[in-house]
């Protein structure tokens, strides 16, 4: 993804499953790209989002810990988007789905 544009939304829940499969796994995670300022922050509020922390209080975490973040416009539709999607998945009463393959998972 070049800088200053905005991930689609299956490019965060793939970053996100694989940042949260590591997690879960115990293992230490280094989140970068070239400068840090947006696409690397974008995908930690992500994970956060993912994890169920509201969009605003995710953005205040990551920018309280990486003063220099600034999203841009697109980058911040994104992250709308991508909270809807997560949290209409959340709610939806049916079979669970992984979110890394679409498959049913057993």
């Amino acid at each position: 993804m070049r800088n200053k544009t905005a991930a689609t939304r299956r490019q965060l829940e793939l970053g996100v499953a694989t940042l949260d499969y590591l997690v879960r796994s115990k293992v230490r995670v280094f989140v970068h790209c070239k400068e840090g300022h947006s696409r690397s922050p974008m995908l930690v509020v992500a994970y956060y989002v993912w994890n169920g922390m509201p969009l605003l209080k995710a953005l205040a975490k990551v920018k309280a810990a990486r003063p220099v973040m600034h999203l841009e416009r697109p980058q911040l539709r994104s992250l709308q988007d991508f909270e809807k999607h997560v949290r209409f998945q959340t709610h939806k009463k049916q079979l669970h789905v992984c979110r890394v393959c679409r498959d049913e998972c057993k």
